[in-house]
């Protein structure tokens, strides 16, 4: 079974269709929303229980999620060097991949990384400078010495080419990923009204 992990729920990006839409747009016709803002960004997790829980599945895949979980490399040190699991997975925004040395970053089986595409369309969602930075980490985990799976993993919105995007992607002179795994930027629901996708 496929276990998530949030670490932190922080991010060091503000993506258009993410953190920088966020409770931005009113919804339609639907009351006020109670948000807790008392819940902890970082979340304290006893390893011990982990592993404990973890143990009592001979399949068990721990995927690195959040926020962006990086963020608490530290913690994913730890827990990757003790974790009695069949796999690893990372999800990330790639600015930060610089900071897990190959040691650790080769134990995980997949990594996915969220780029959207060629730099003009990844950099206007995600911030100037991103997309080189990403691709720049990129190929210094290859370097050294991954061997898993790295995966792109592309946000969709309305400006959005998807089949350029994608060939971009697995075709280019930087670094072409052997997969894209695309999702439509449809996780707020209060912004519906005002969305377009045909």
């Amino acid at each position: 079974m496929y276990y998530h992990l949030i670490l932190t729920d922080n991010c060091n990006l503000c993506c258009t269709y993410c953190r920088g839409k966020a409770f931005v747009v009113d919804p339609p016709d639907l009351p006020d929303i109670a948000i807790d803002e008392d819940l902890p960004v970082d979340l304290e997790i006893d390893l011990a229980d982990l592993y404990r829980f973890l143990a009592q599945d001979p399949d068990a895949v721990l995927t690195f999620y959040g926020g962006e979980p990086l963020l608490a490399v530290d913690r994913i040190r730890e827990i990757v060097r003790a974790a009695p699991v069949s796999a690893l997975i990372l999800h990330t925004n790639g600015t930060l991949l610089d900071r897990l040395e190959p040691t650790i970053a080769n134990q995980f089986d997949t990594i996915l990384i969220s780029v959207d595409g060629p730099e003009d369309l990844t950099d206007a969602h995600r911030g100037e400078g991103t997309f080189a930075r990403v691709i720049r980490n990129s190929q210094s985990l290859m370097a050294g010495g991954f061997s898993g799976e790295v995966i792109a993993r592309m946000t969709v919105t309305e400006d959005t080419d998807i089949v350029e995007a994608v060939c971009y992607l697995t075709e280019n002179d930087r670094f072409s990923f052997p997969a894209v795994h695309w999702q439509m930027d449809a996780n707020f629901w209060n912004d519906y009204h005002i969305r377009n996708f045909a």
